[in-house]
């Protein structure tokens, strides 16, 4: 994980997770990393799409790995824009792809707090969207094991 990375989660009061629809990839990344109860405050929004429910394999997924069904139900995709209001200064956000990062508003040090999900296991790679890419186990597993790595970081960090 690269130093600008792991400082700006040390001081991170929220973790919000983009993607273009927060159907597949954003949702699982959320709701996985509650389902493993990290020190993190987790969220997650859509940054192109507008949609009302999560895509089925994405549940099935979630629910191959434990998460709650009732967490699953209660999830609702959140458009970017109703997101960011919610989130302070020291939020930390992890894009699927660099489109994620690049459409967020101009706020003063927004963009310095956000990085490609895939930087949580030291890469600098995009992560595919499987609507469109195809691949969609490969992703999942992905996402996953990064959200297992940001969970991790956290414990250690704030020394759970």
């Amino acid at each position: 994980m690269r130093s600008e990375v792991s400082r700006a989660l040390d001081r991170a009061s929220a973790v919000a997770f983009l993607c273009s629809g927060n159907i597949i990839r954003s949702a699982f990344a959320e709701l996985y990393g509650r389902h493993l109860n990290g020190p993190y405050q987790l969220r997650s929004a859509a940054t192109t799409y507008d949609s009302d429910w999560p895509y089925e394999p994405t549940r099935q997924a979630l629910l191959k790995r434990g998460v709650s069904p009732k967490l699953i139900h209660d999830f609702k995709p959140t458009p970017l824009g109703k997101l960011l209001p919610q989130l302070d200064d020291r939020a930390v956000l992890f894009g699927m792809k660099h489109e994620h990062i690049e459409c967020l508003p101009p706020v003063p040090n927004l963009r310095r707090r956000s990085f490609l999900l895939s930087e949580l296991l030291g890469r600098n790679e995009e992560i595919a969207d499987p609507m469109f890419e195809g691949g969609f186990e490969p992703v999942i597993k992905s996402i996953a094991h990064a959200v297992e790595a940001l969970i991790q970081y956290g414990r250690r960090a704030s020394g759970h």
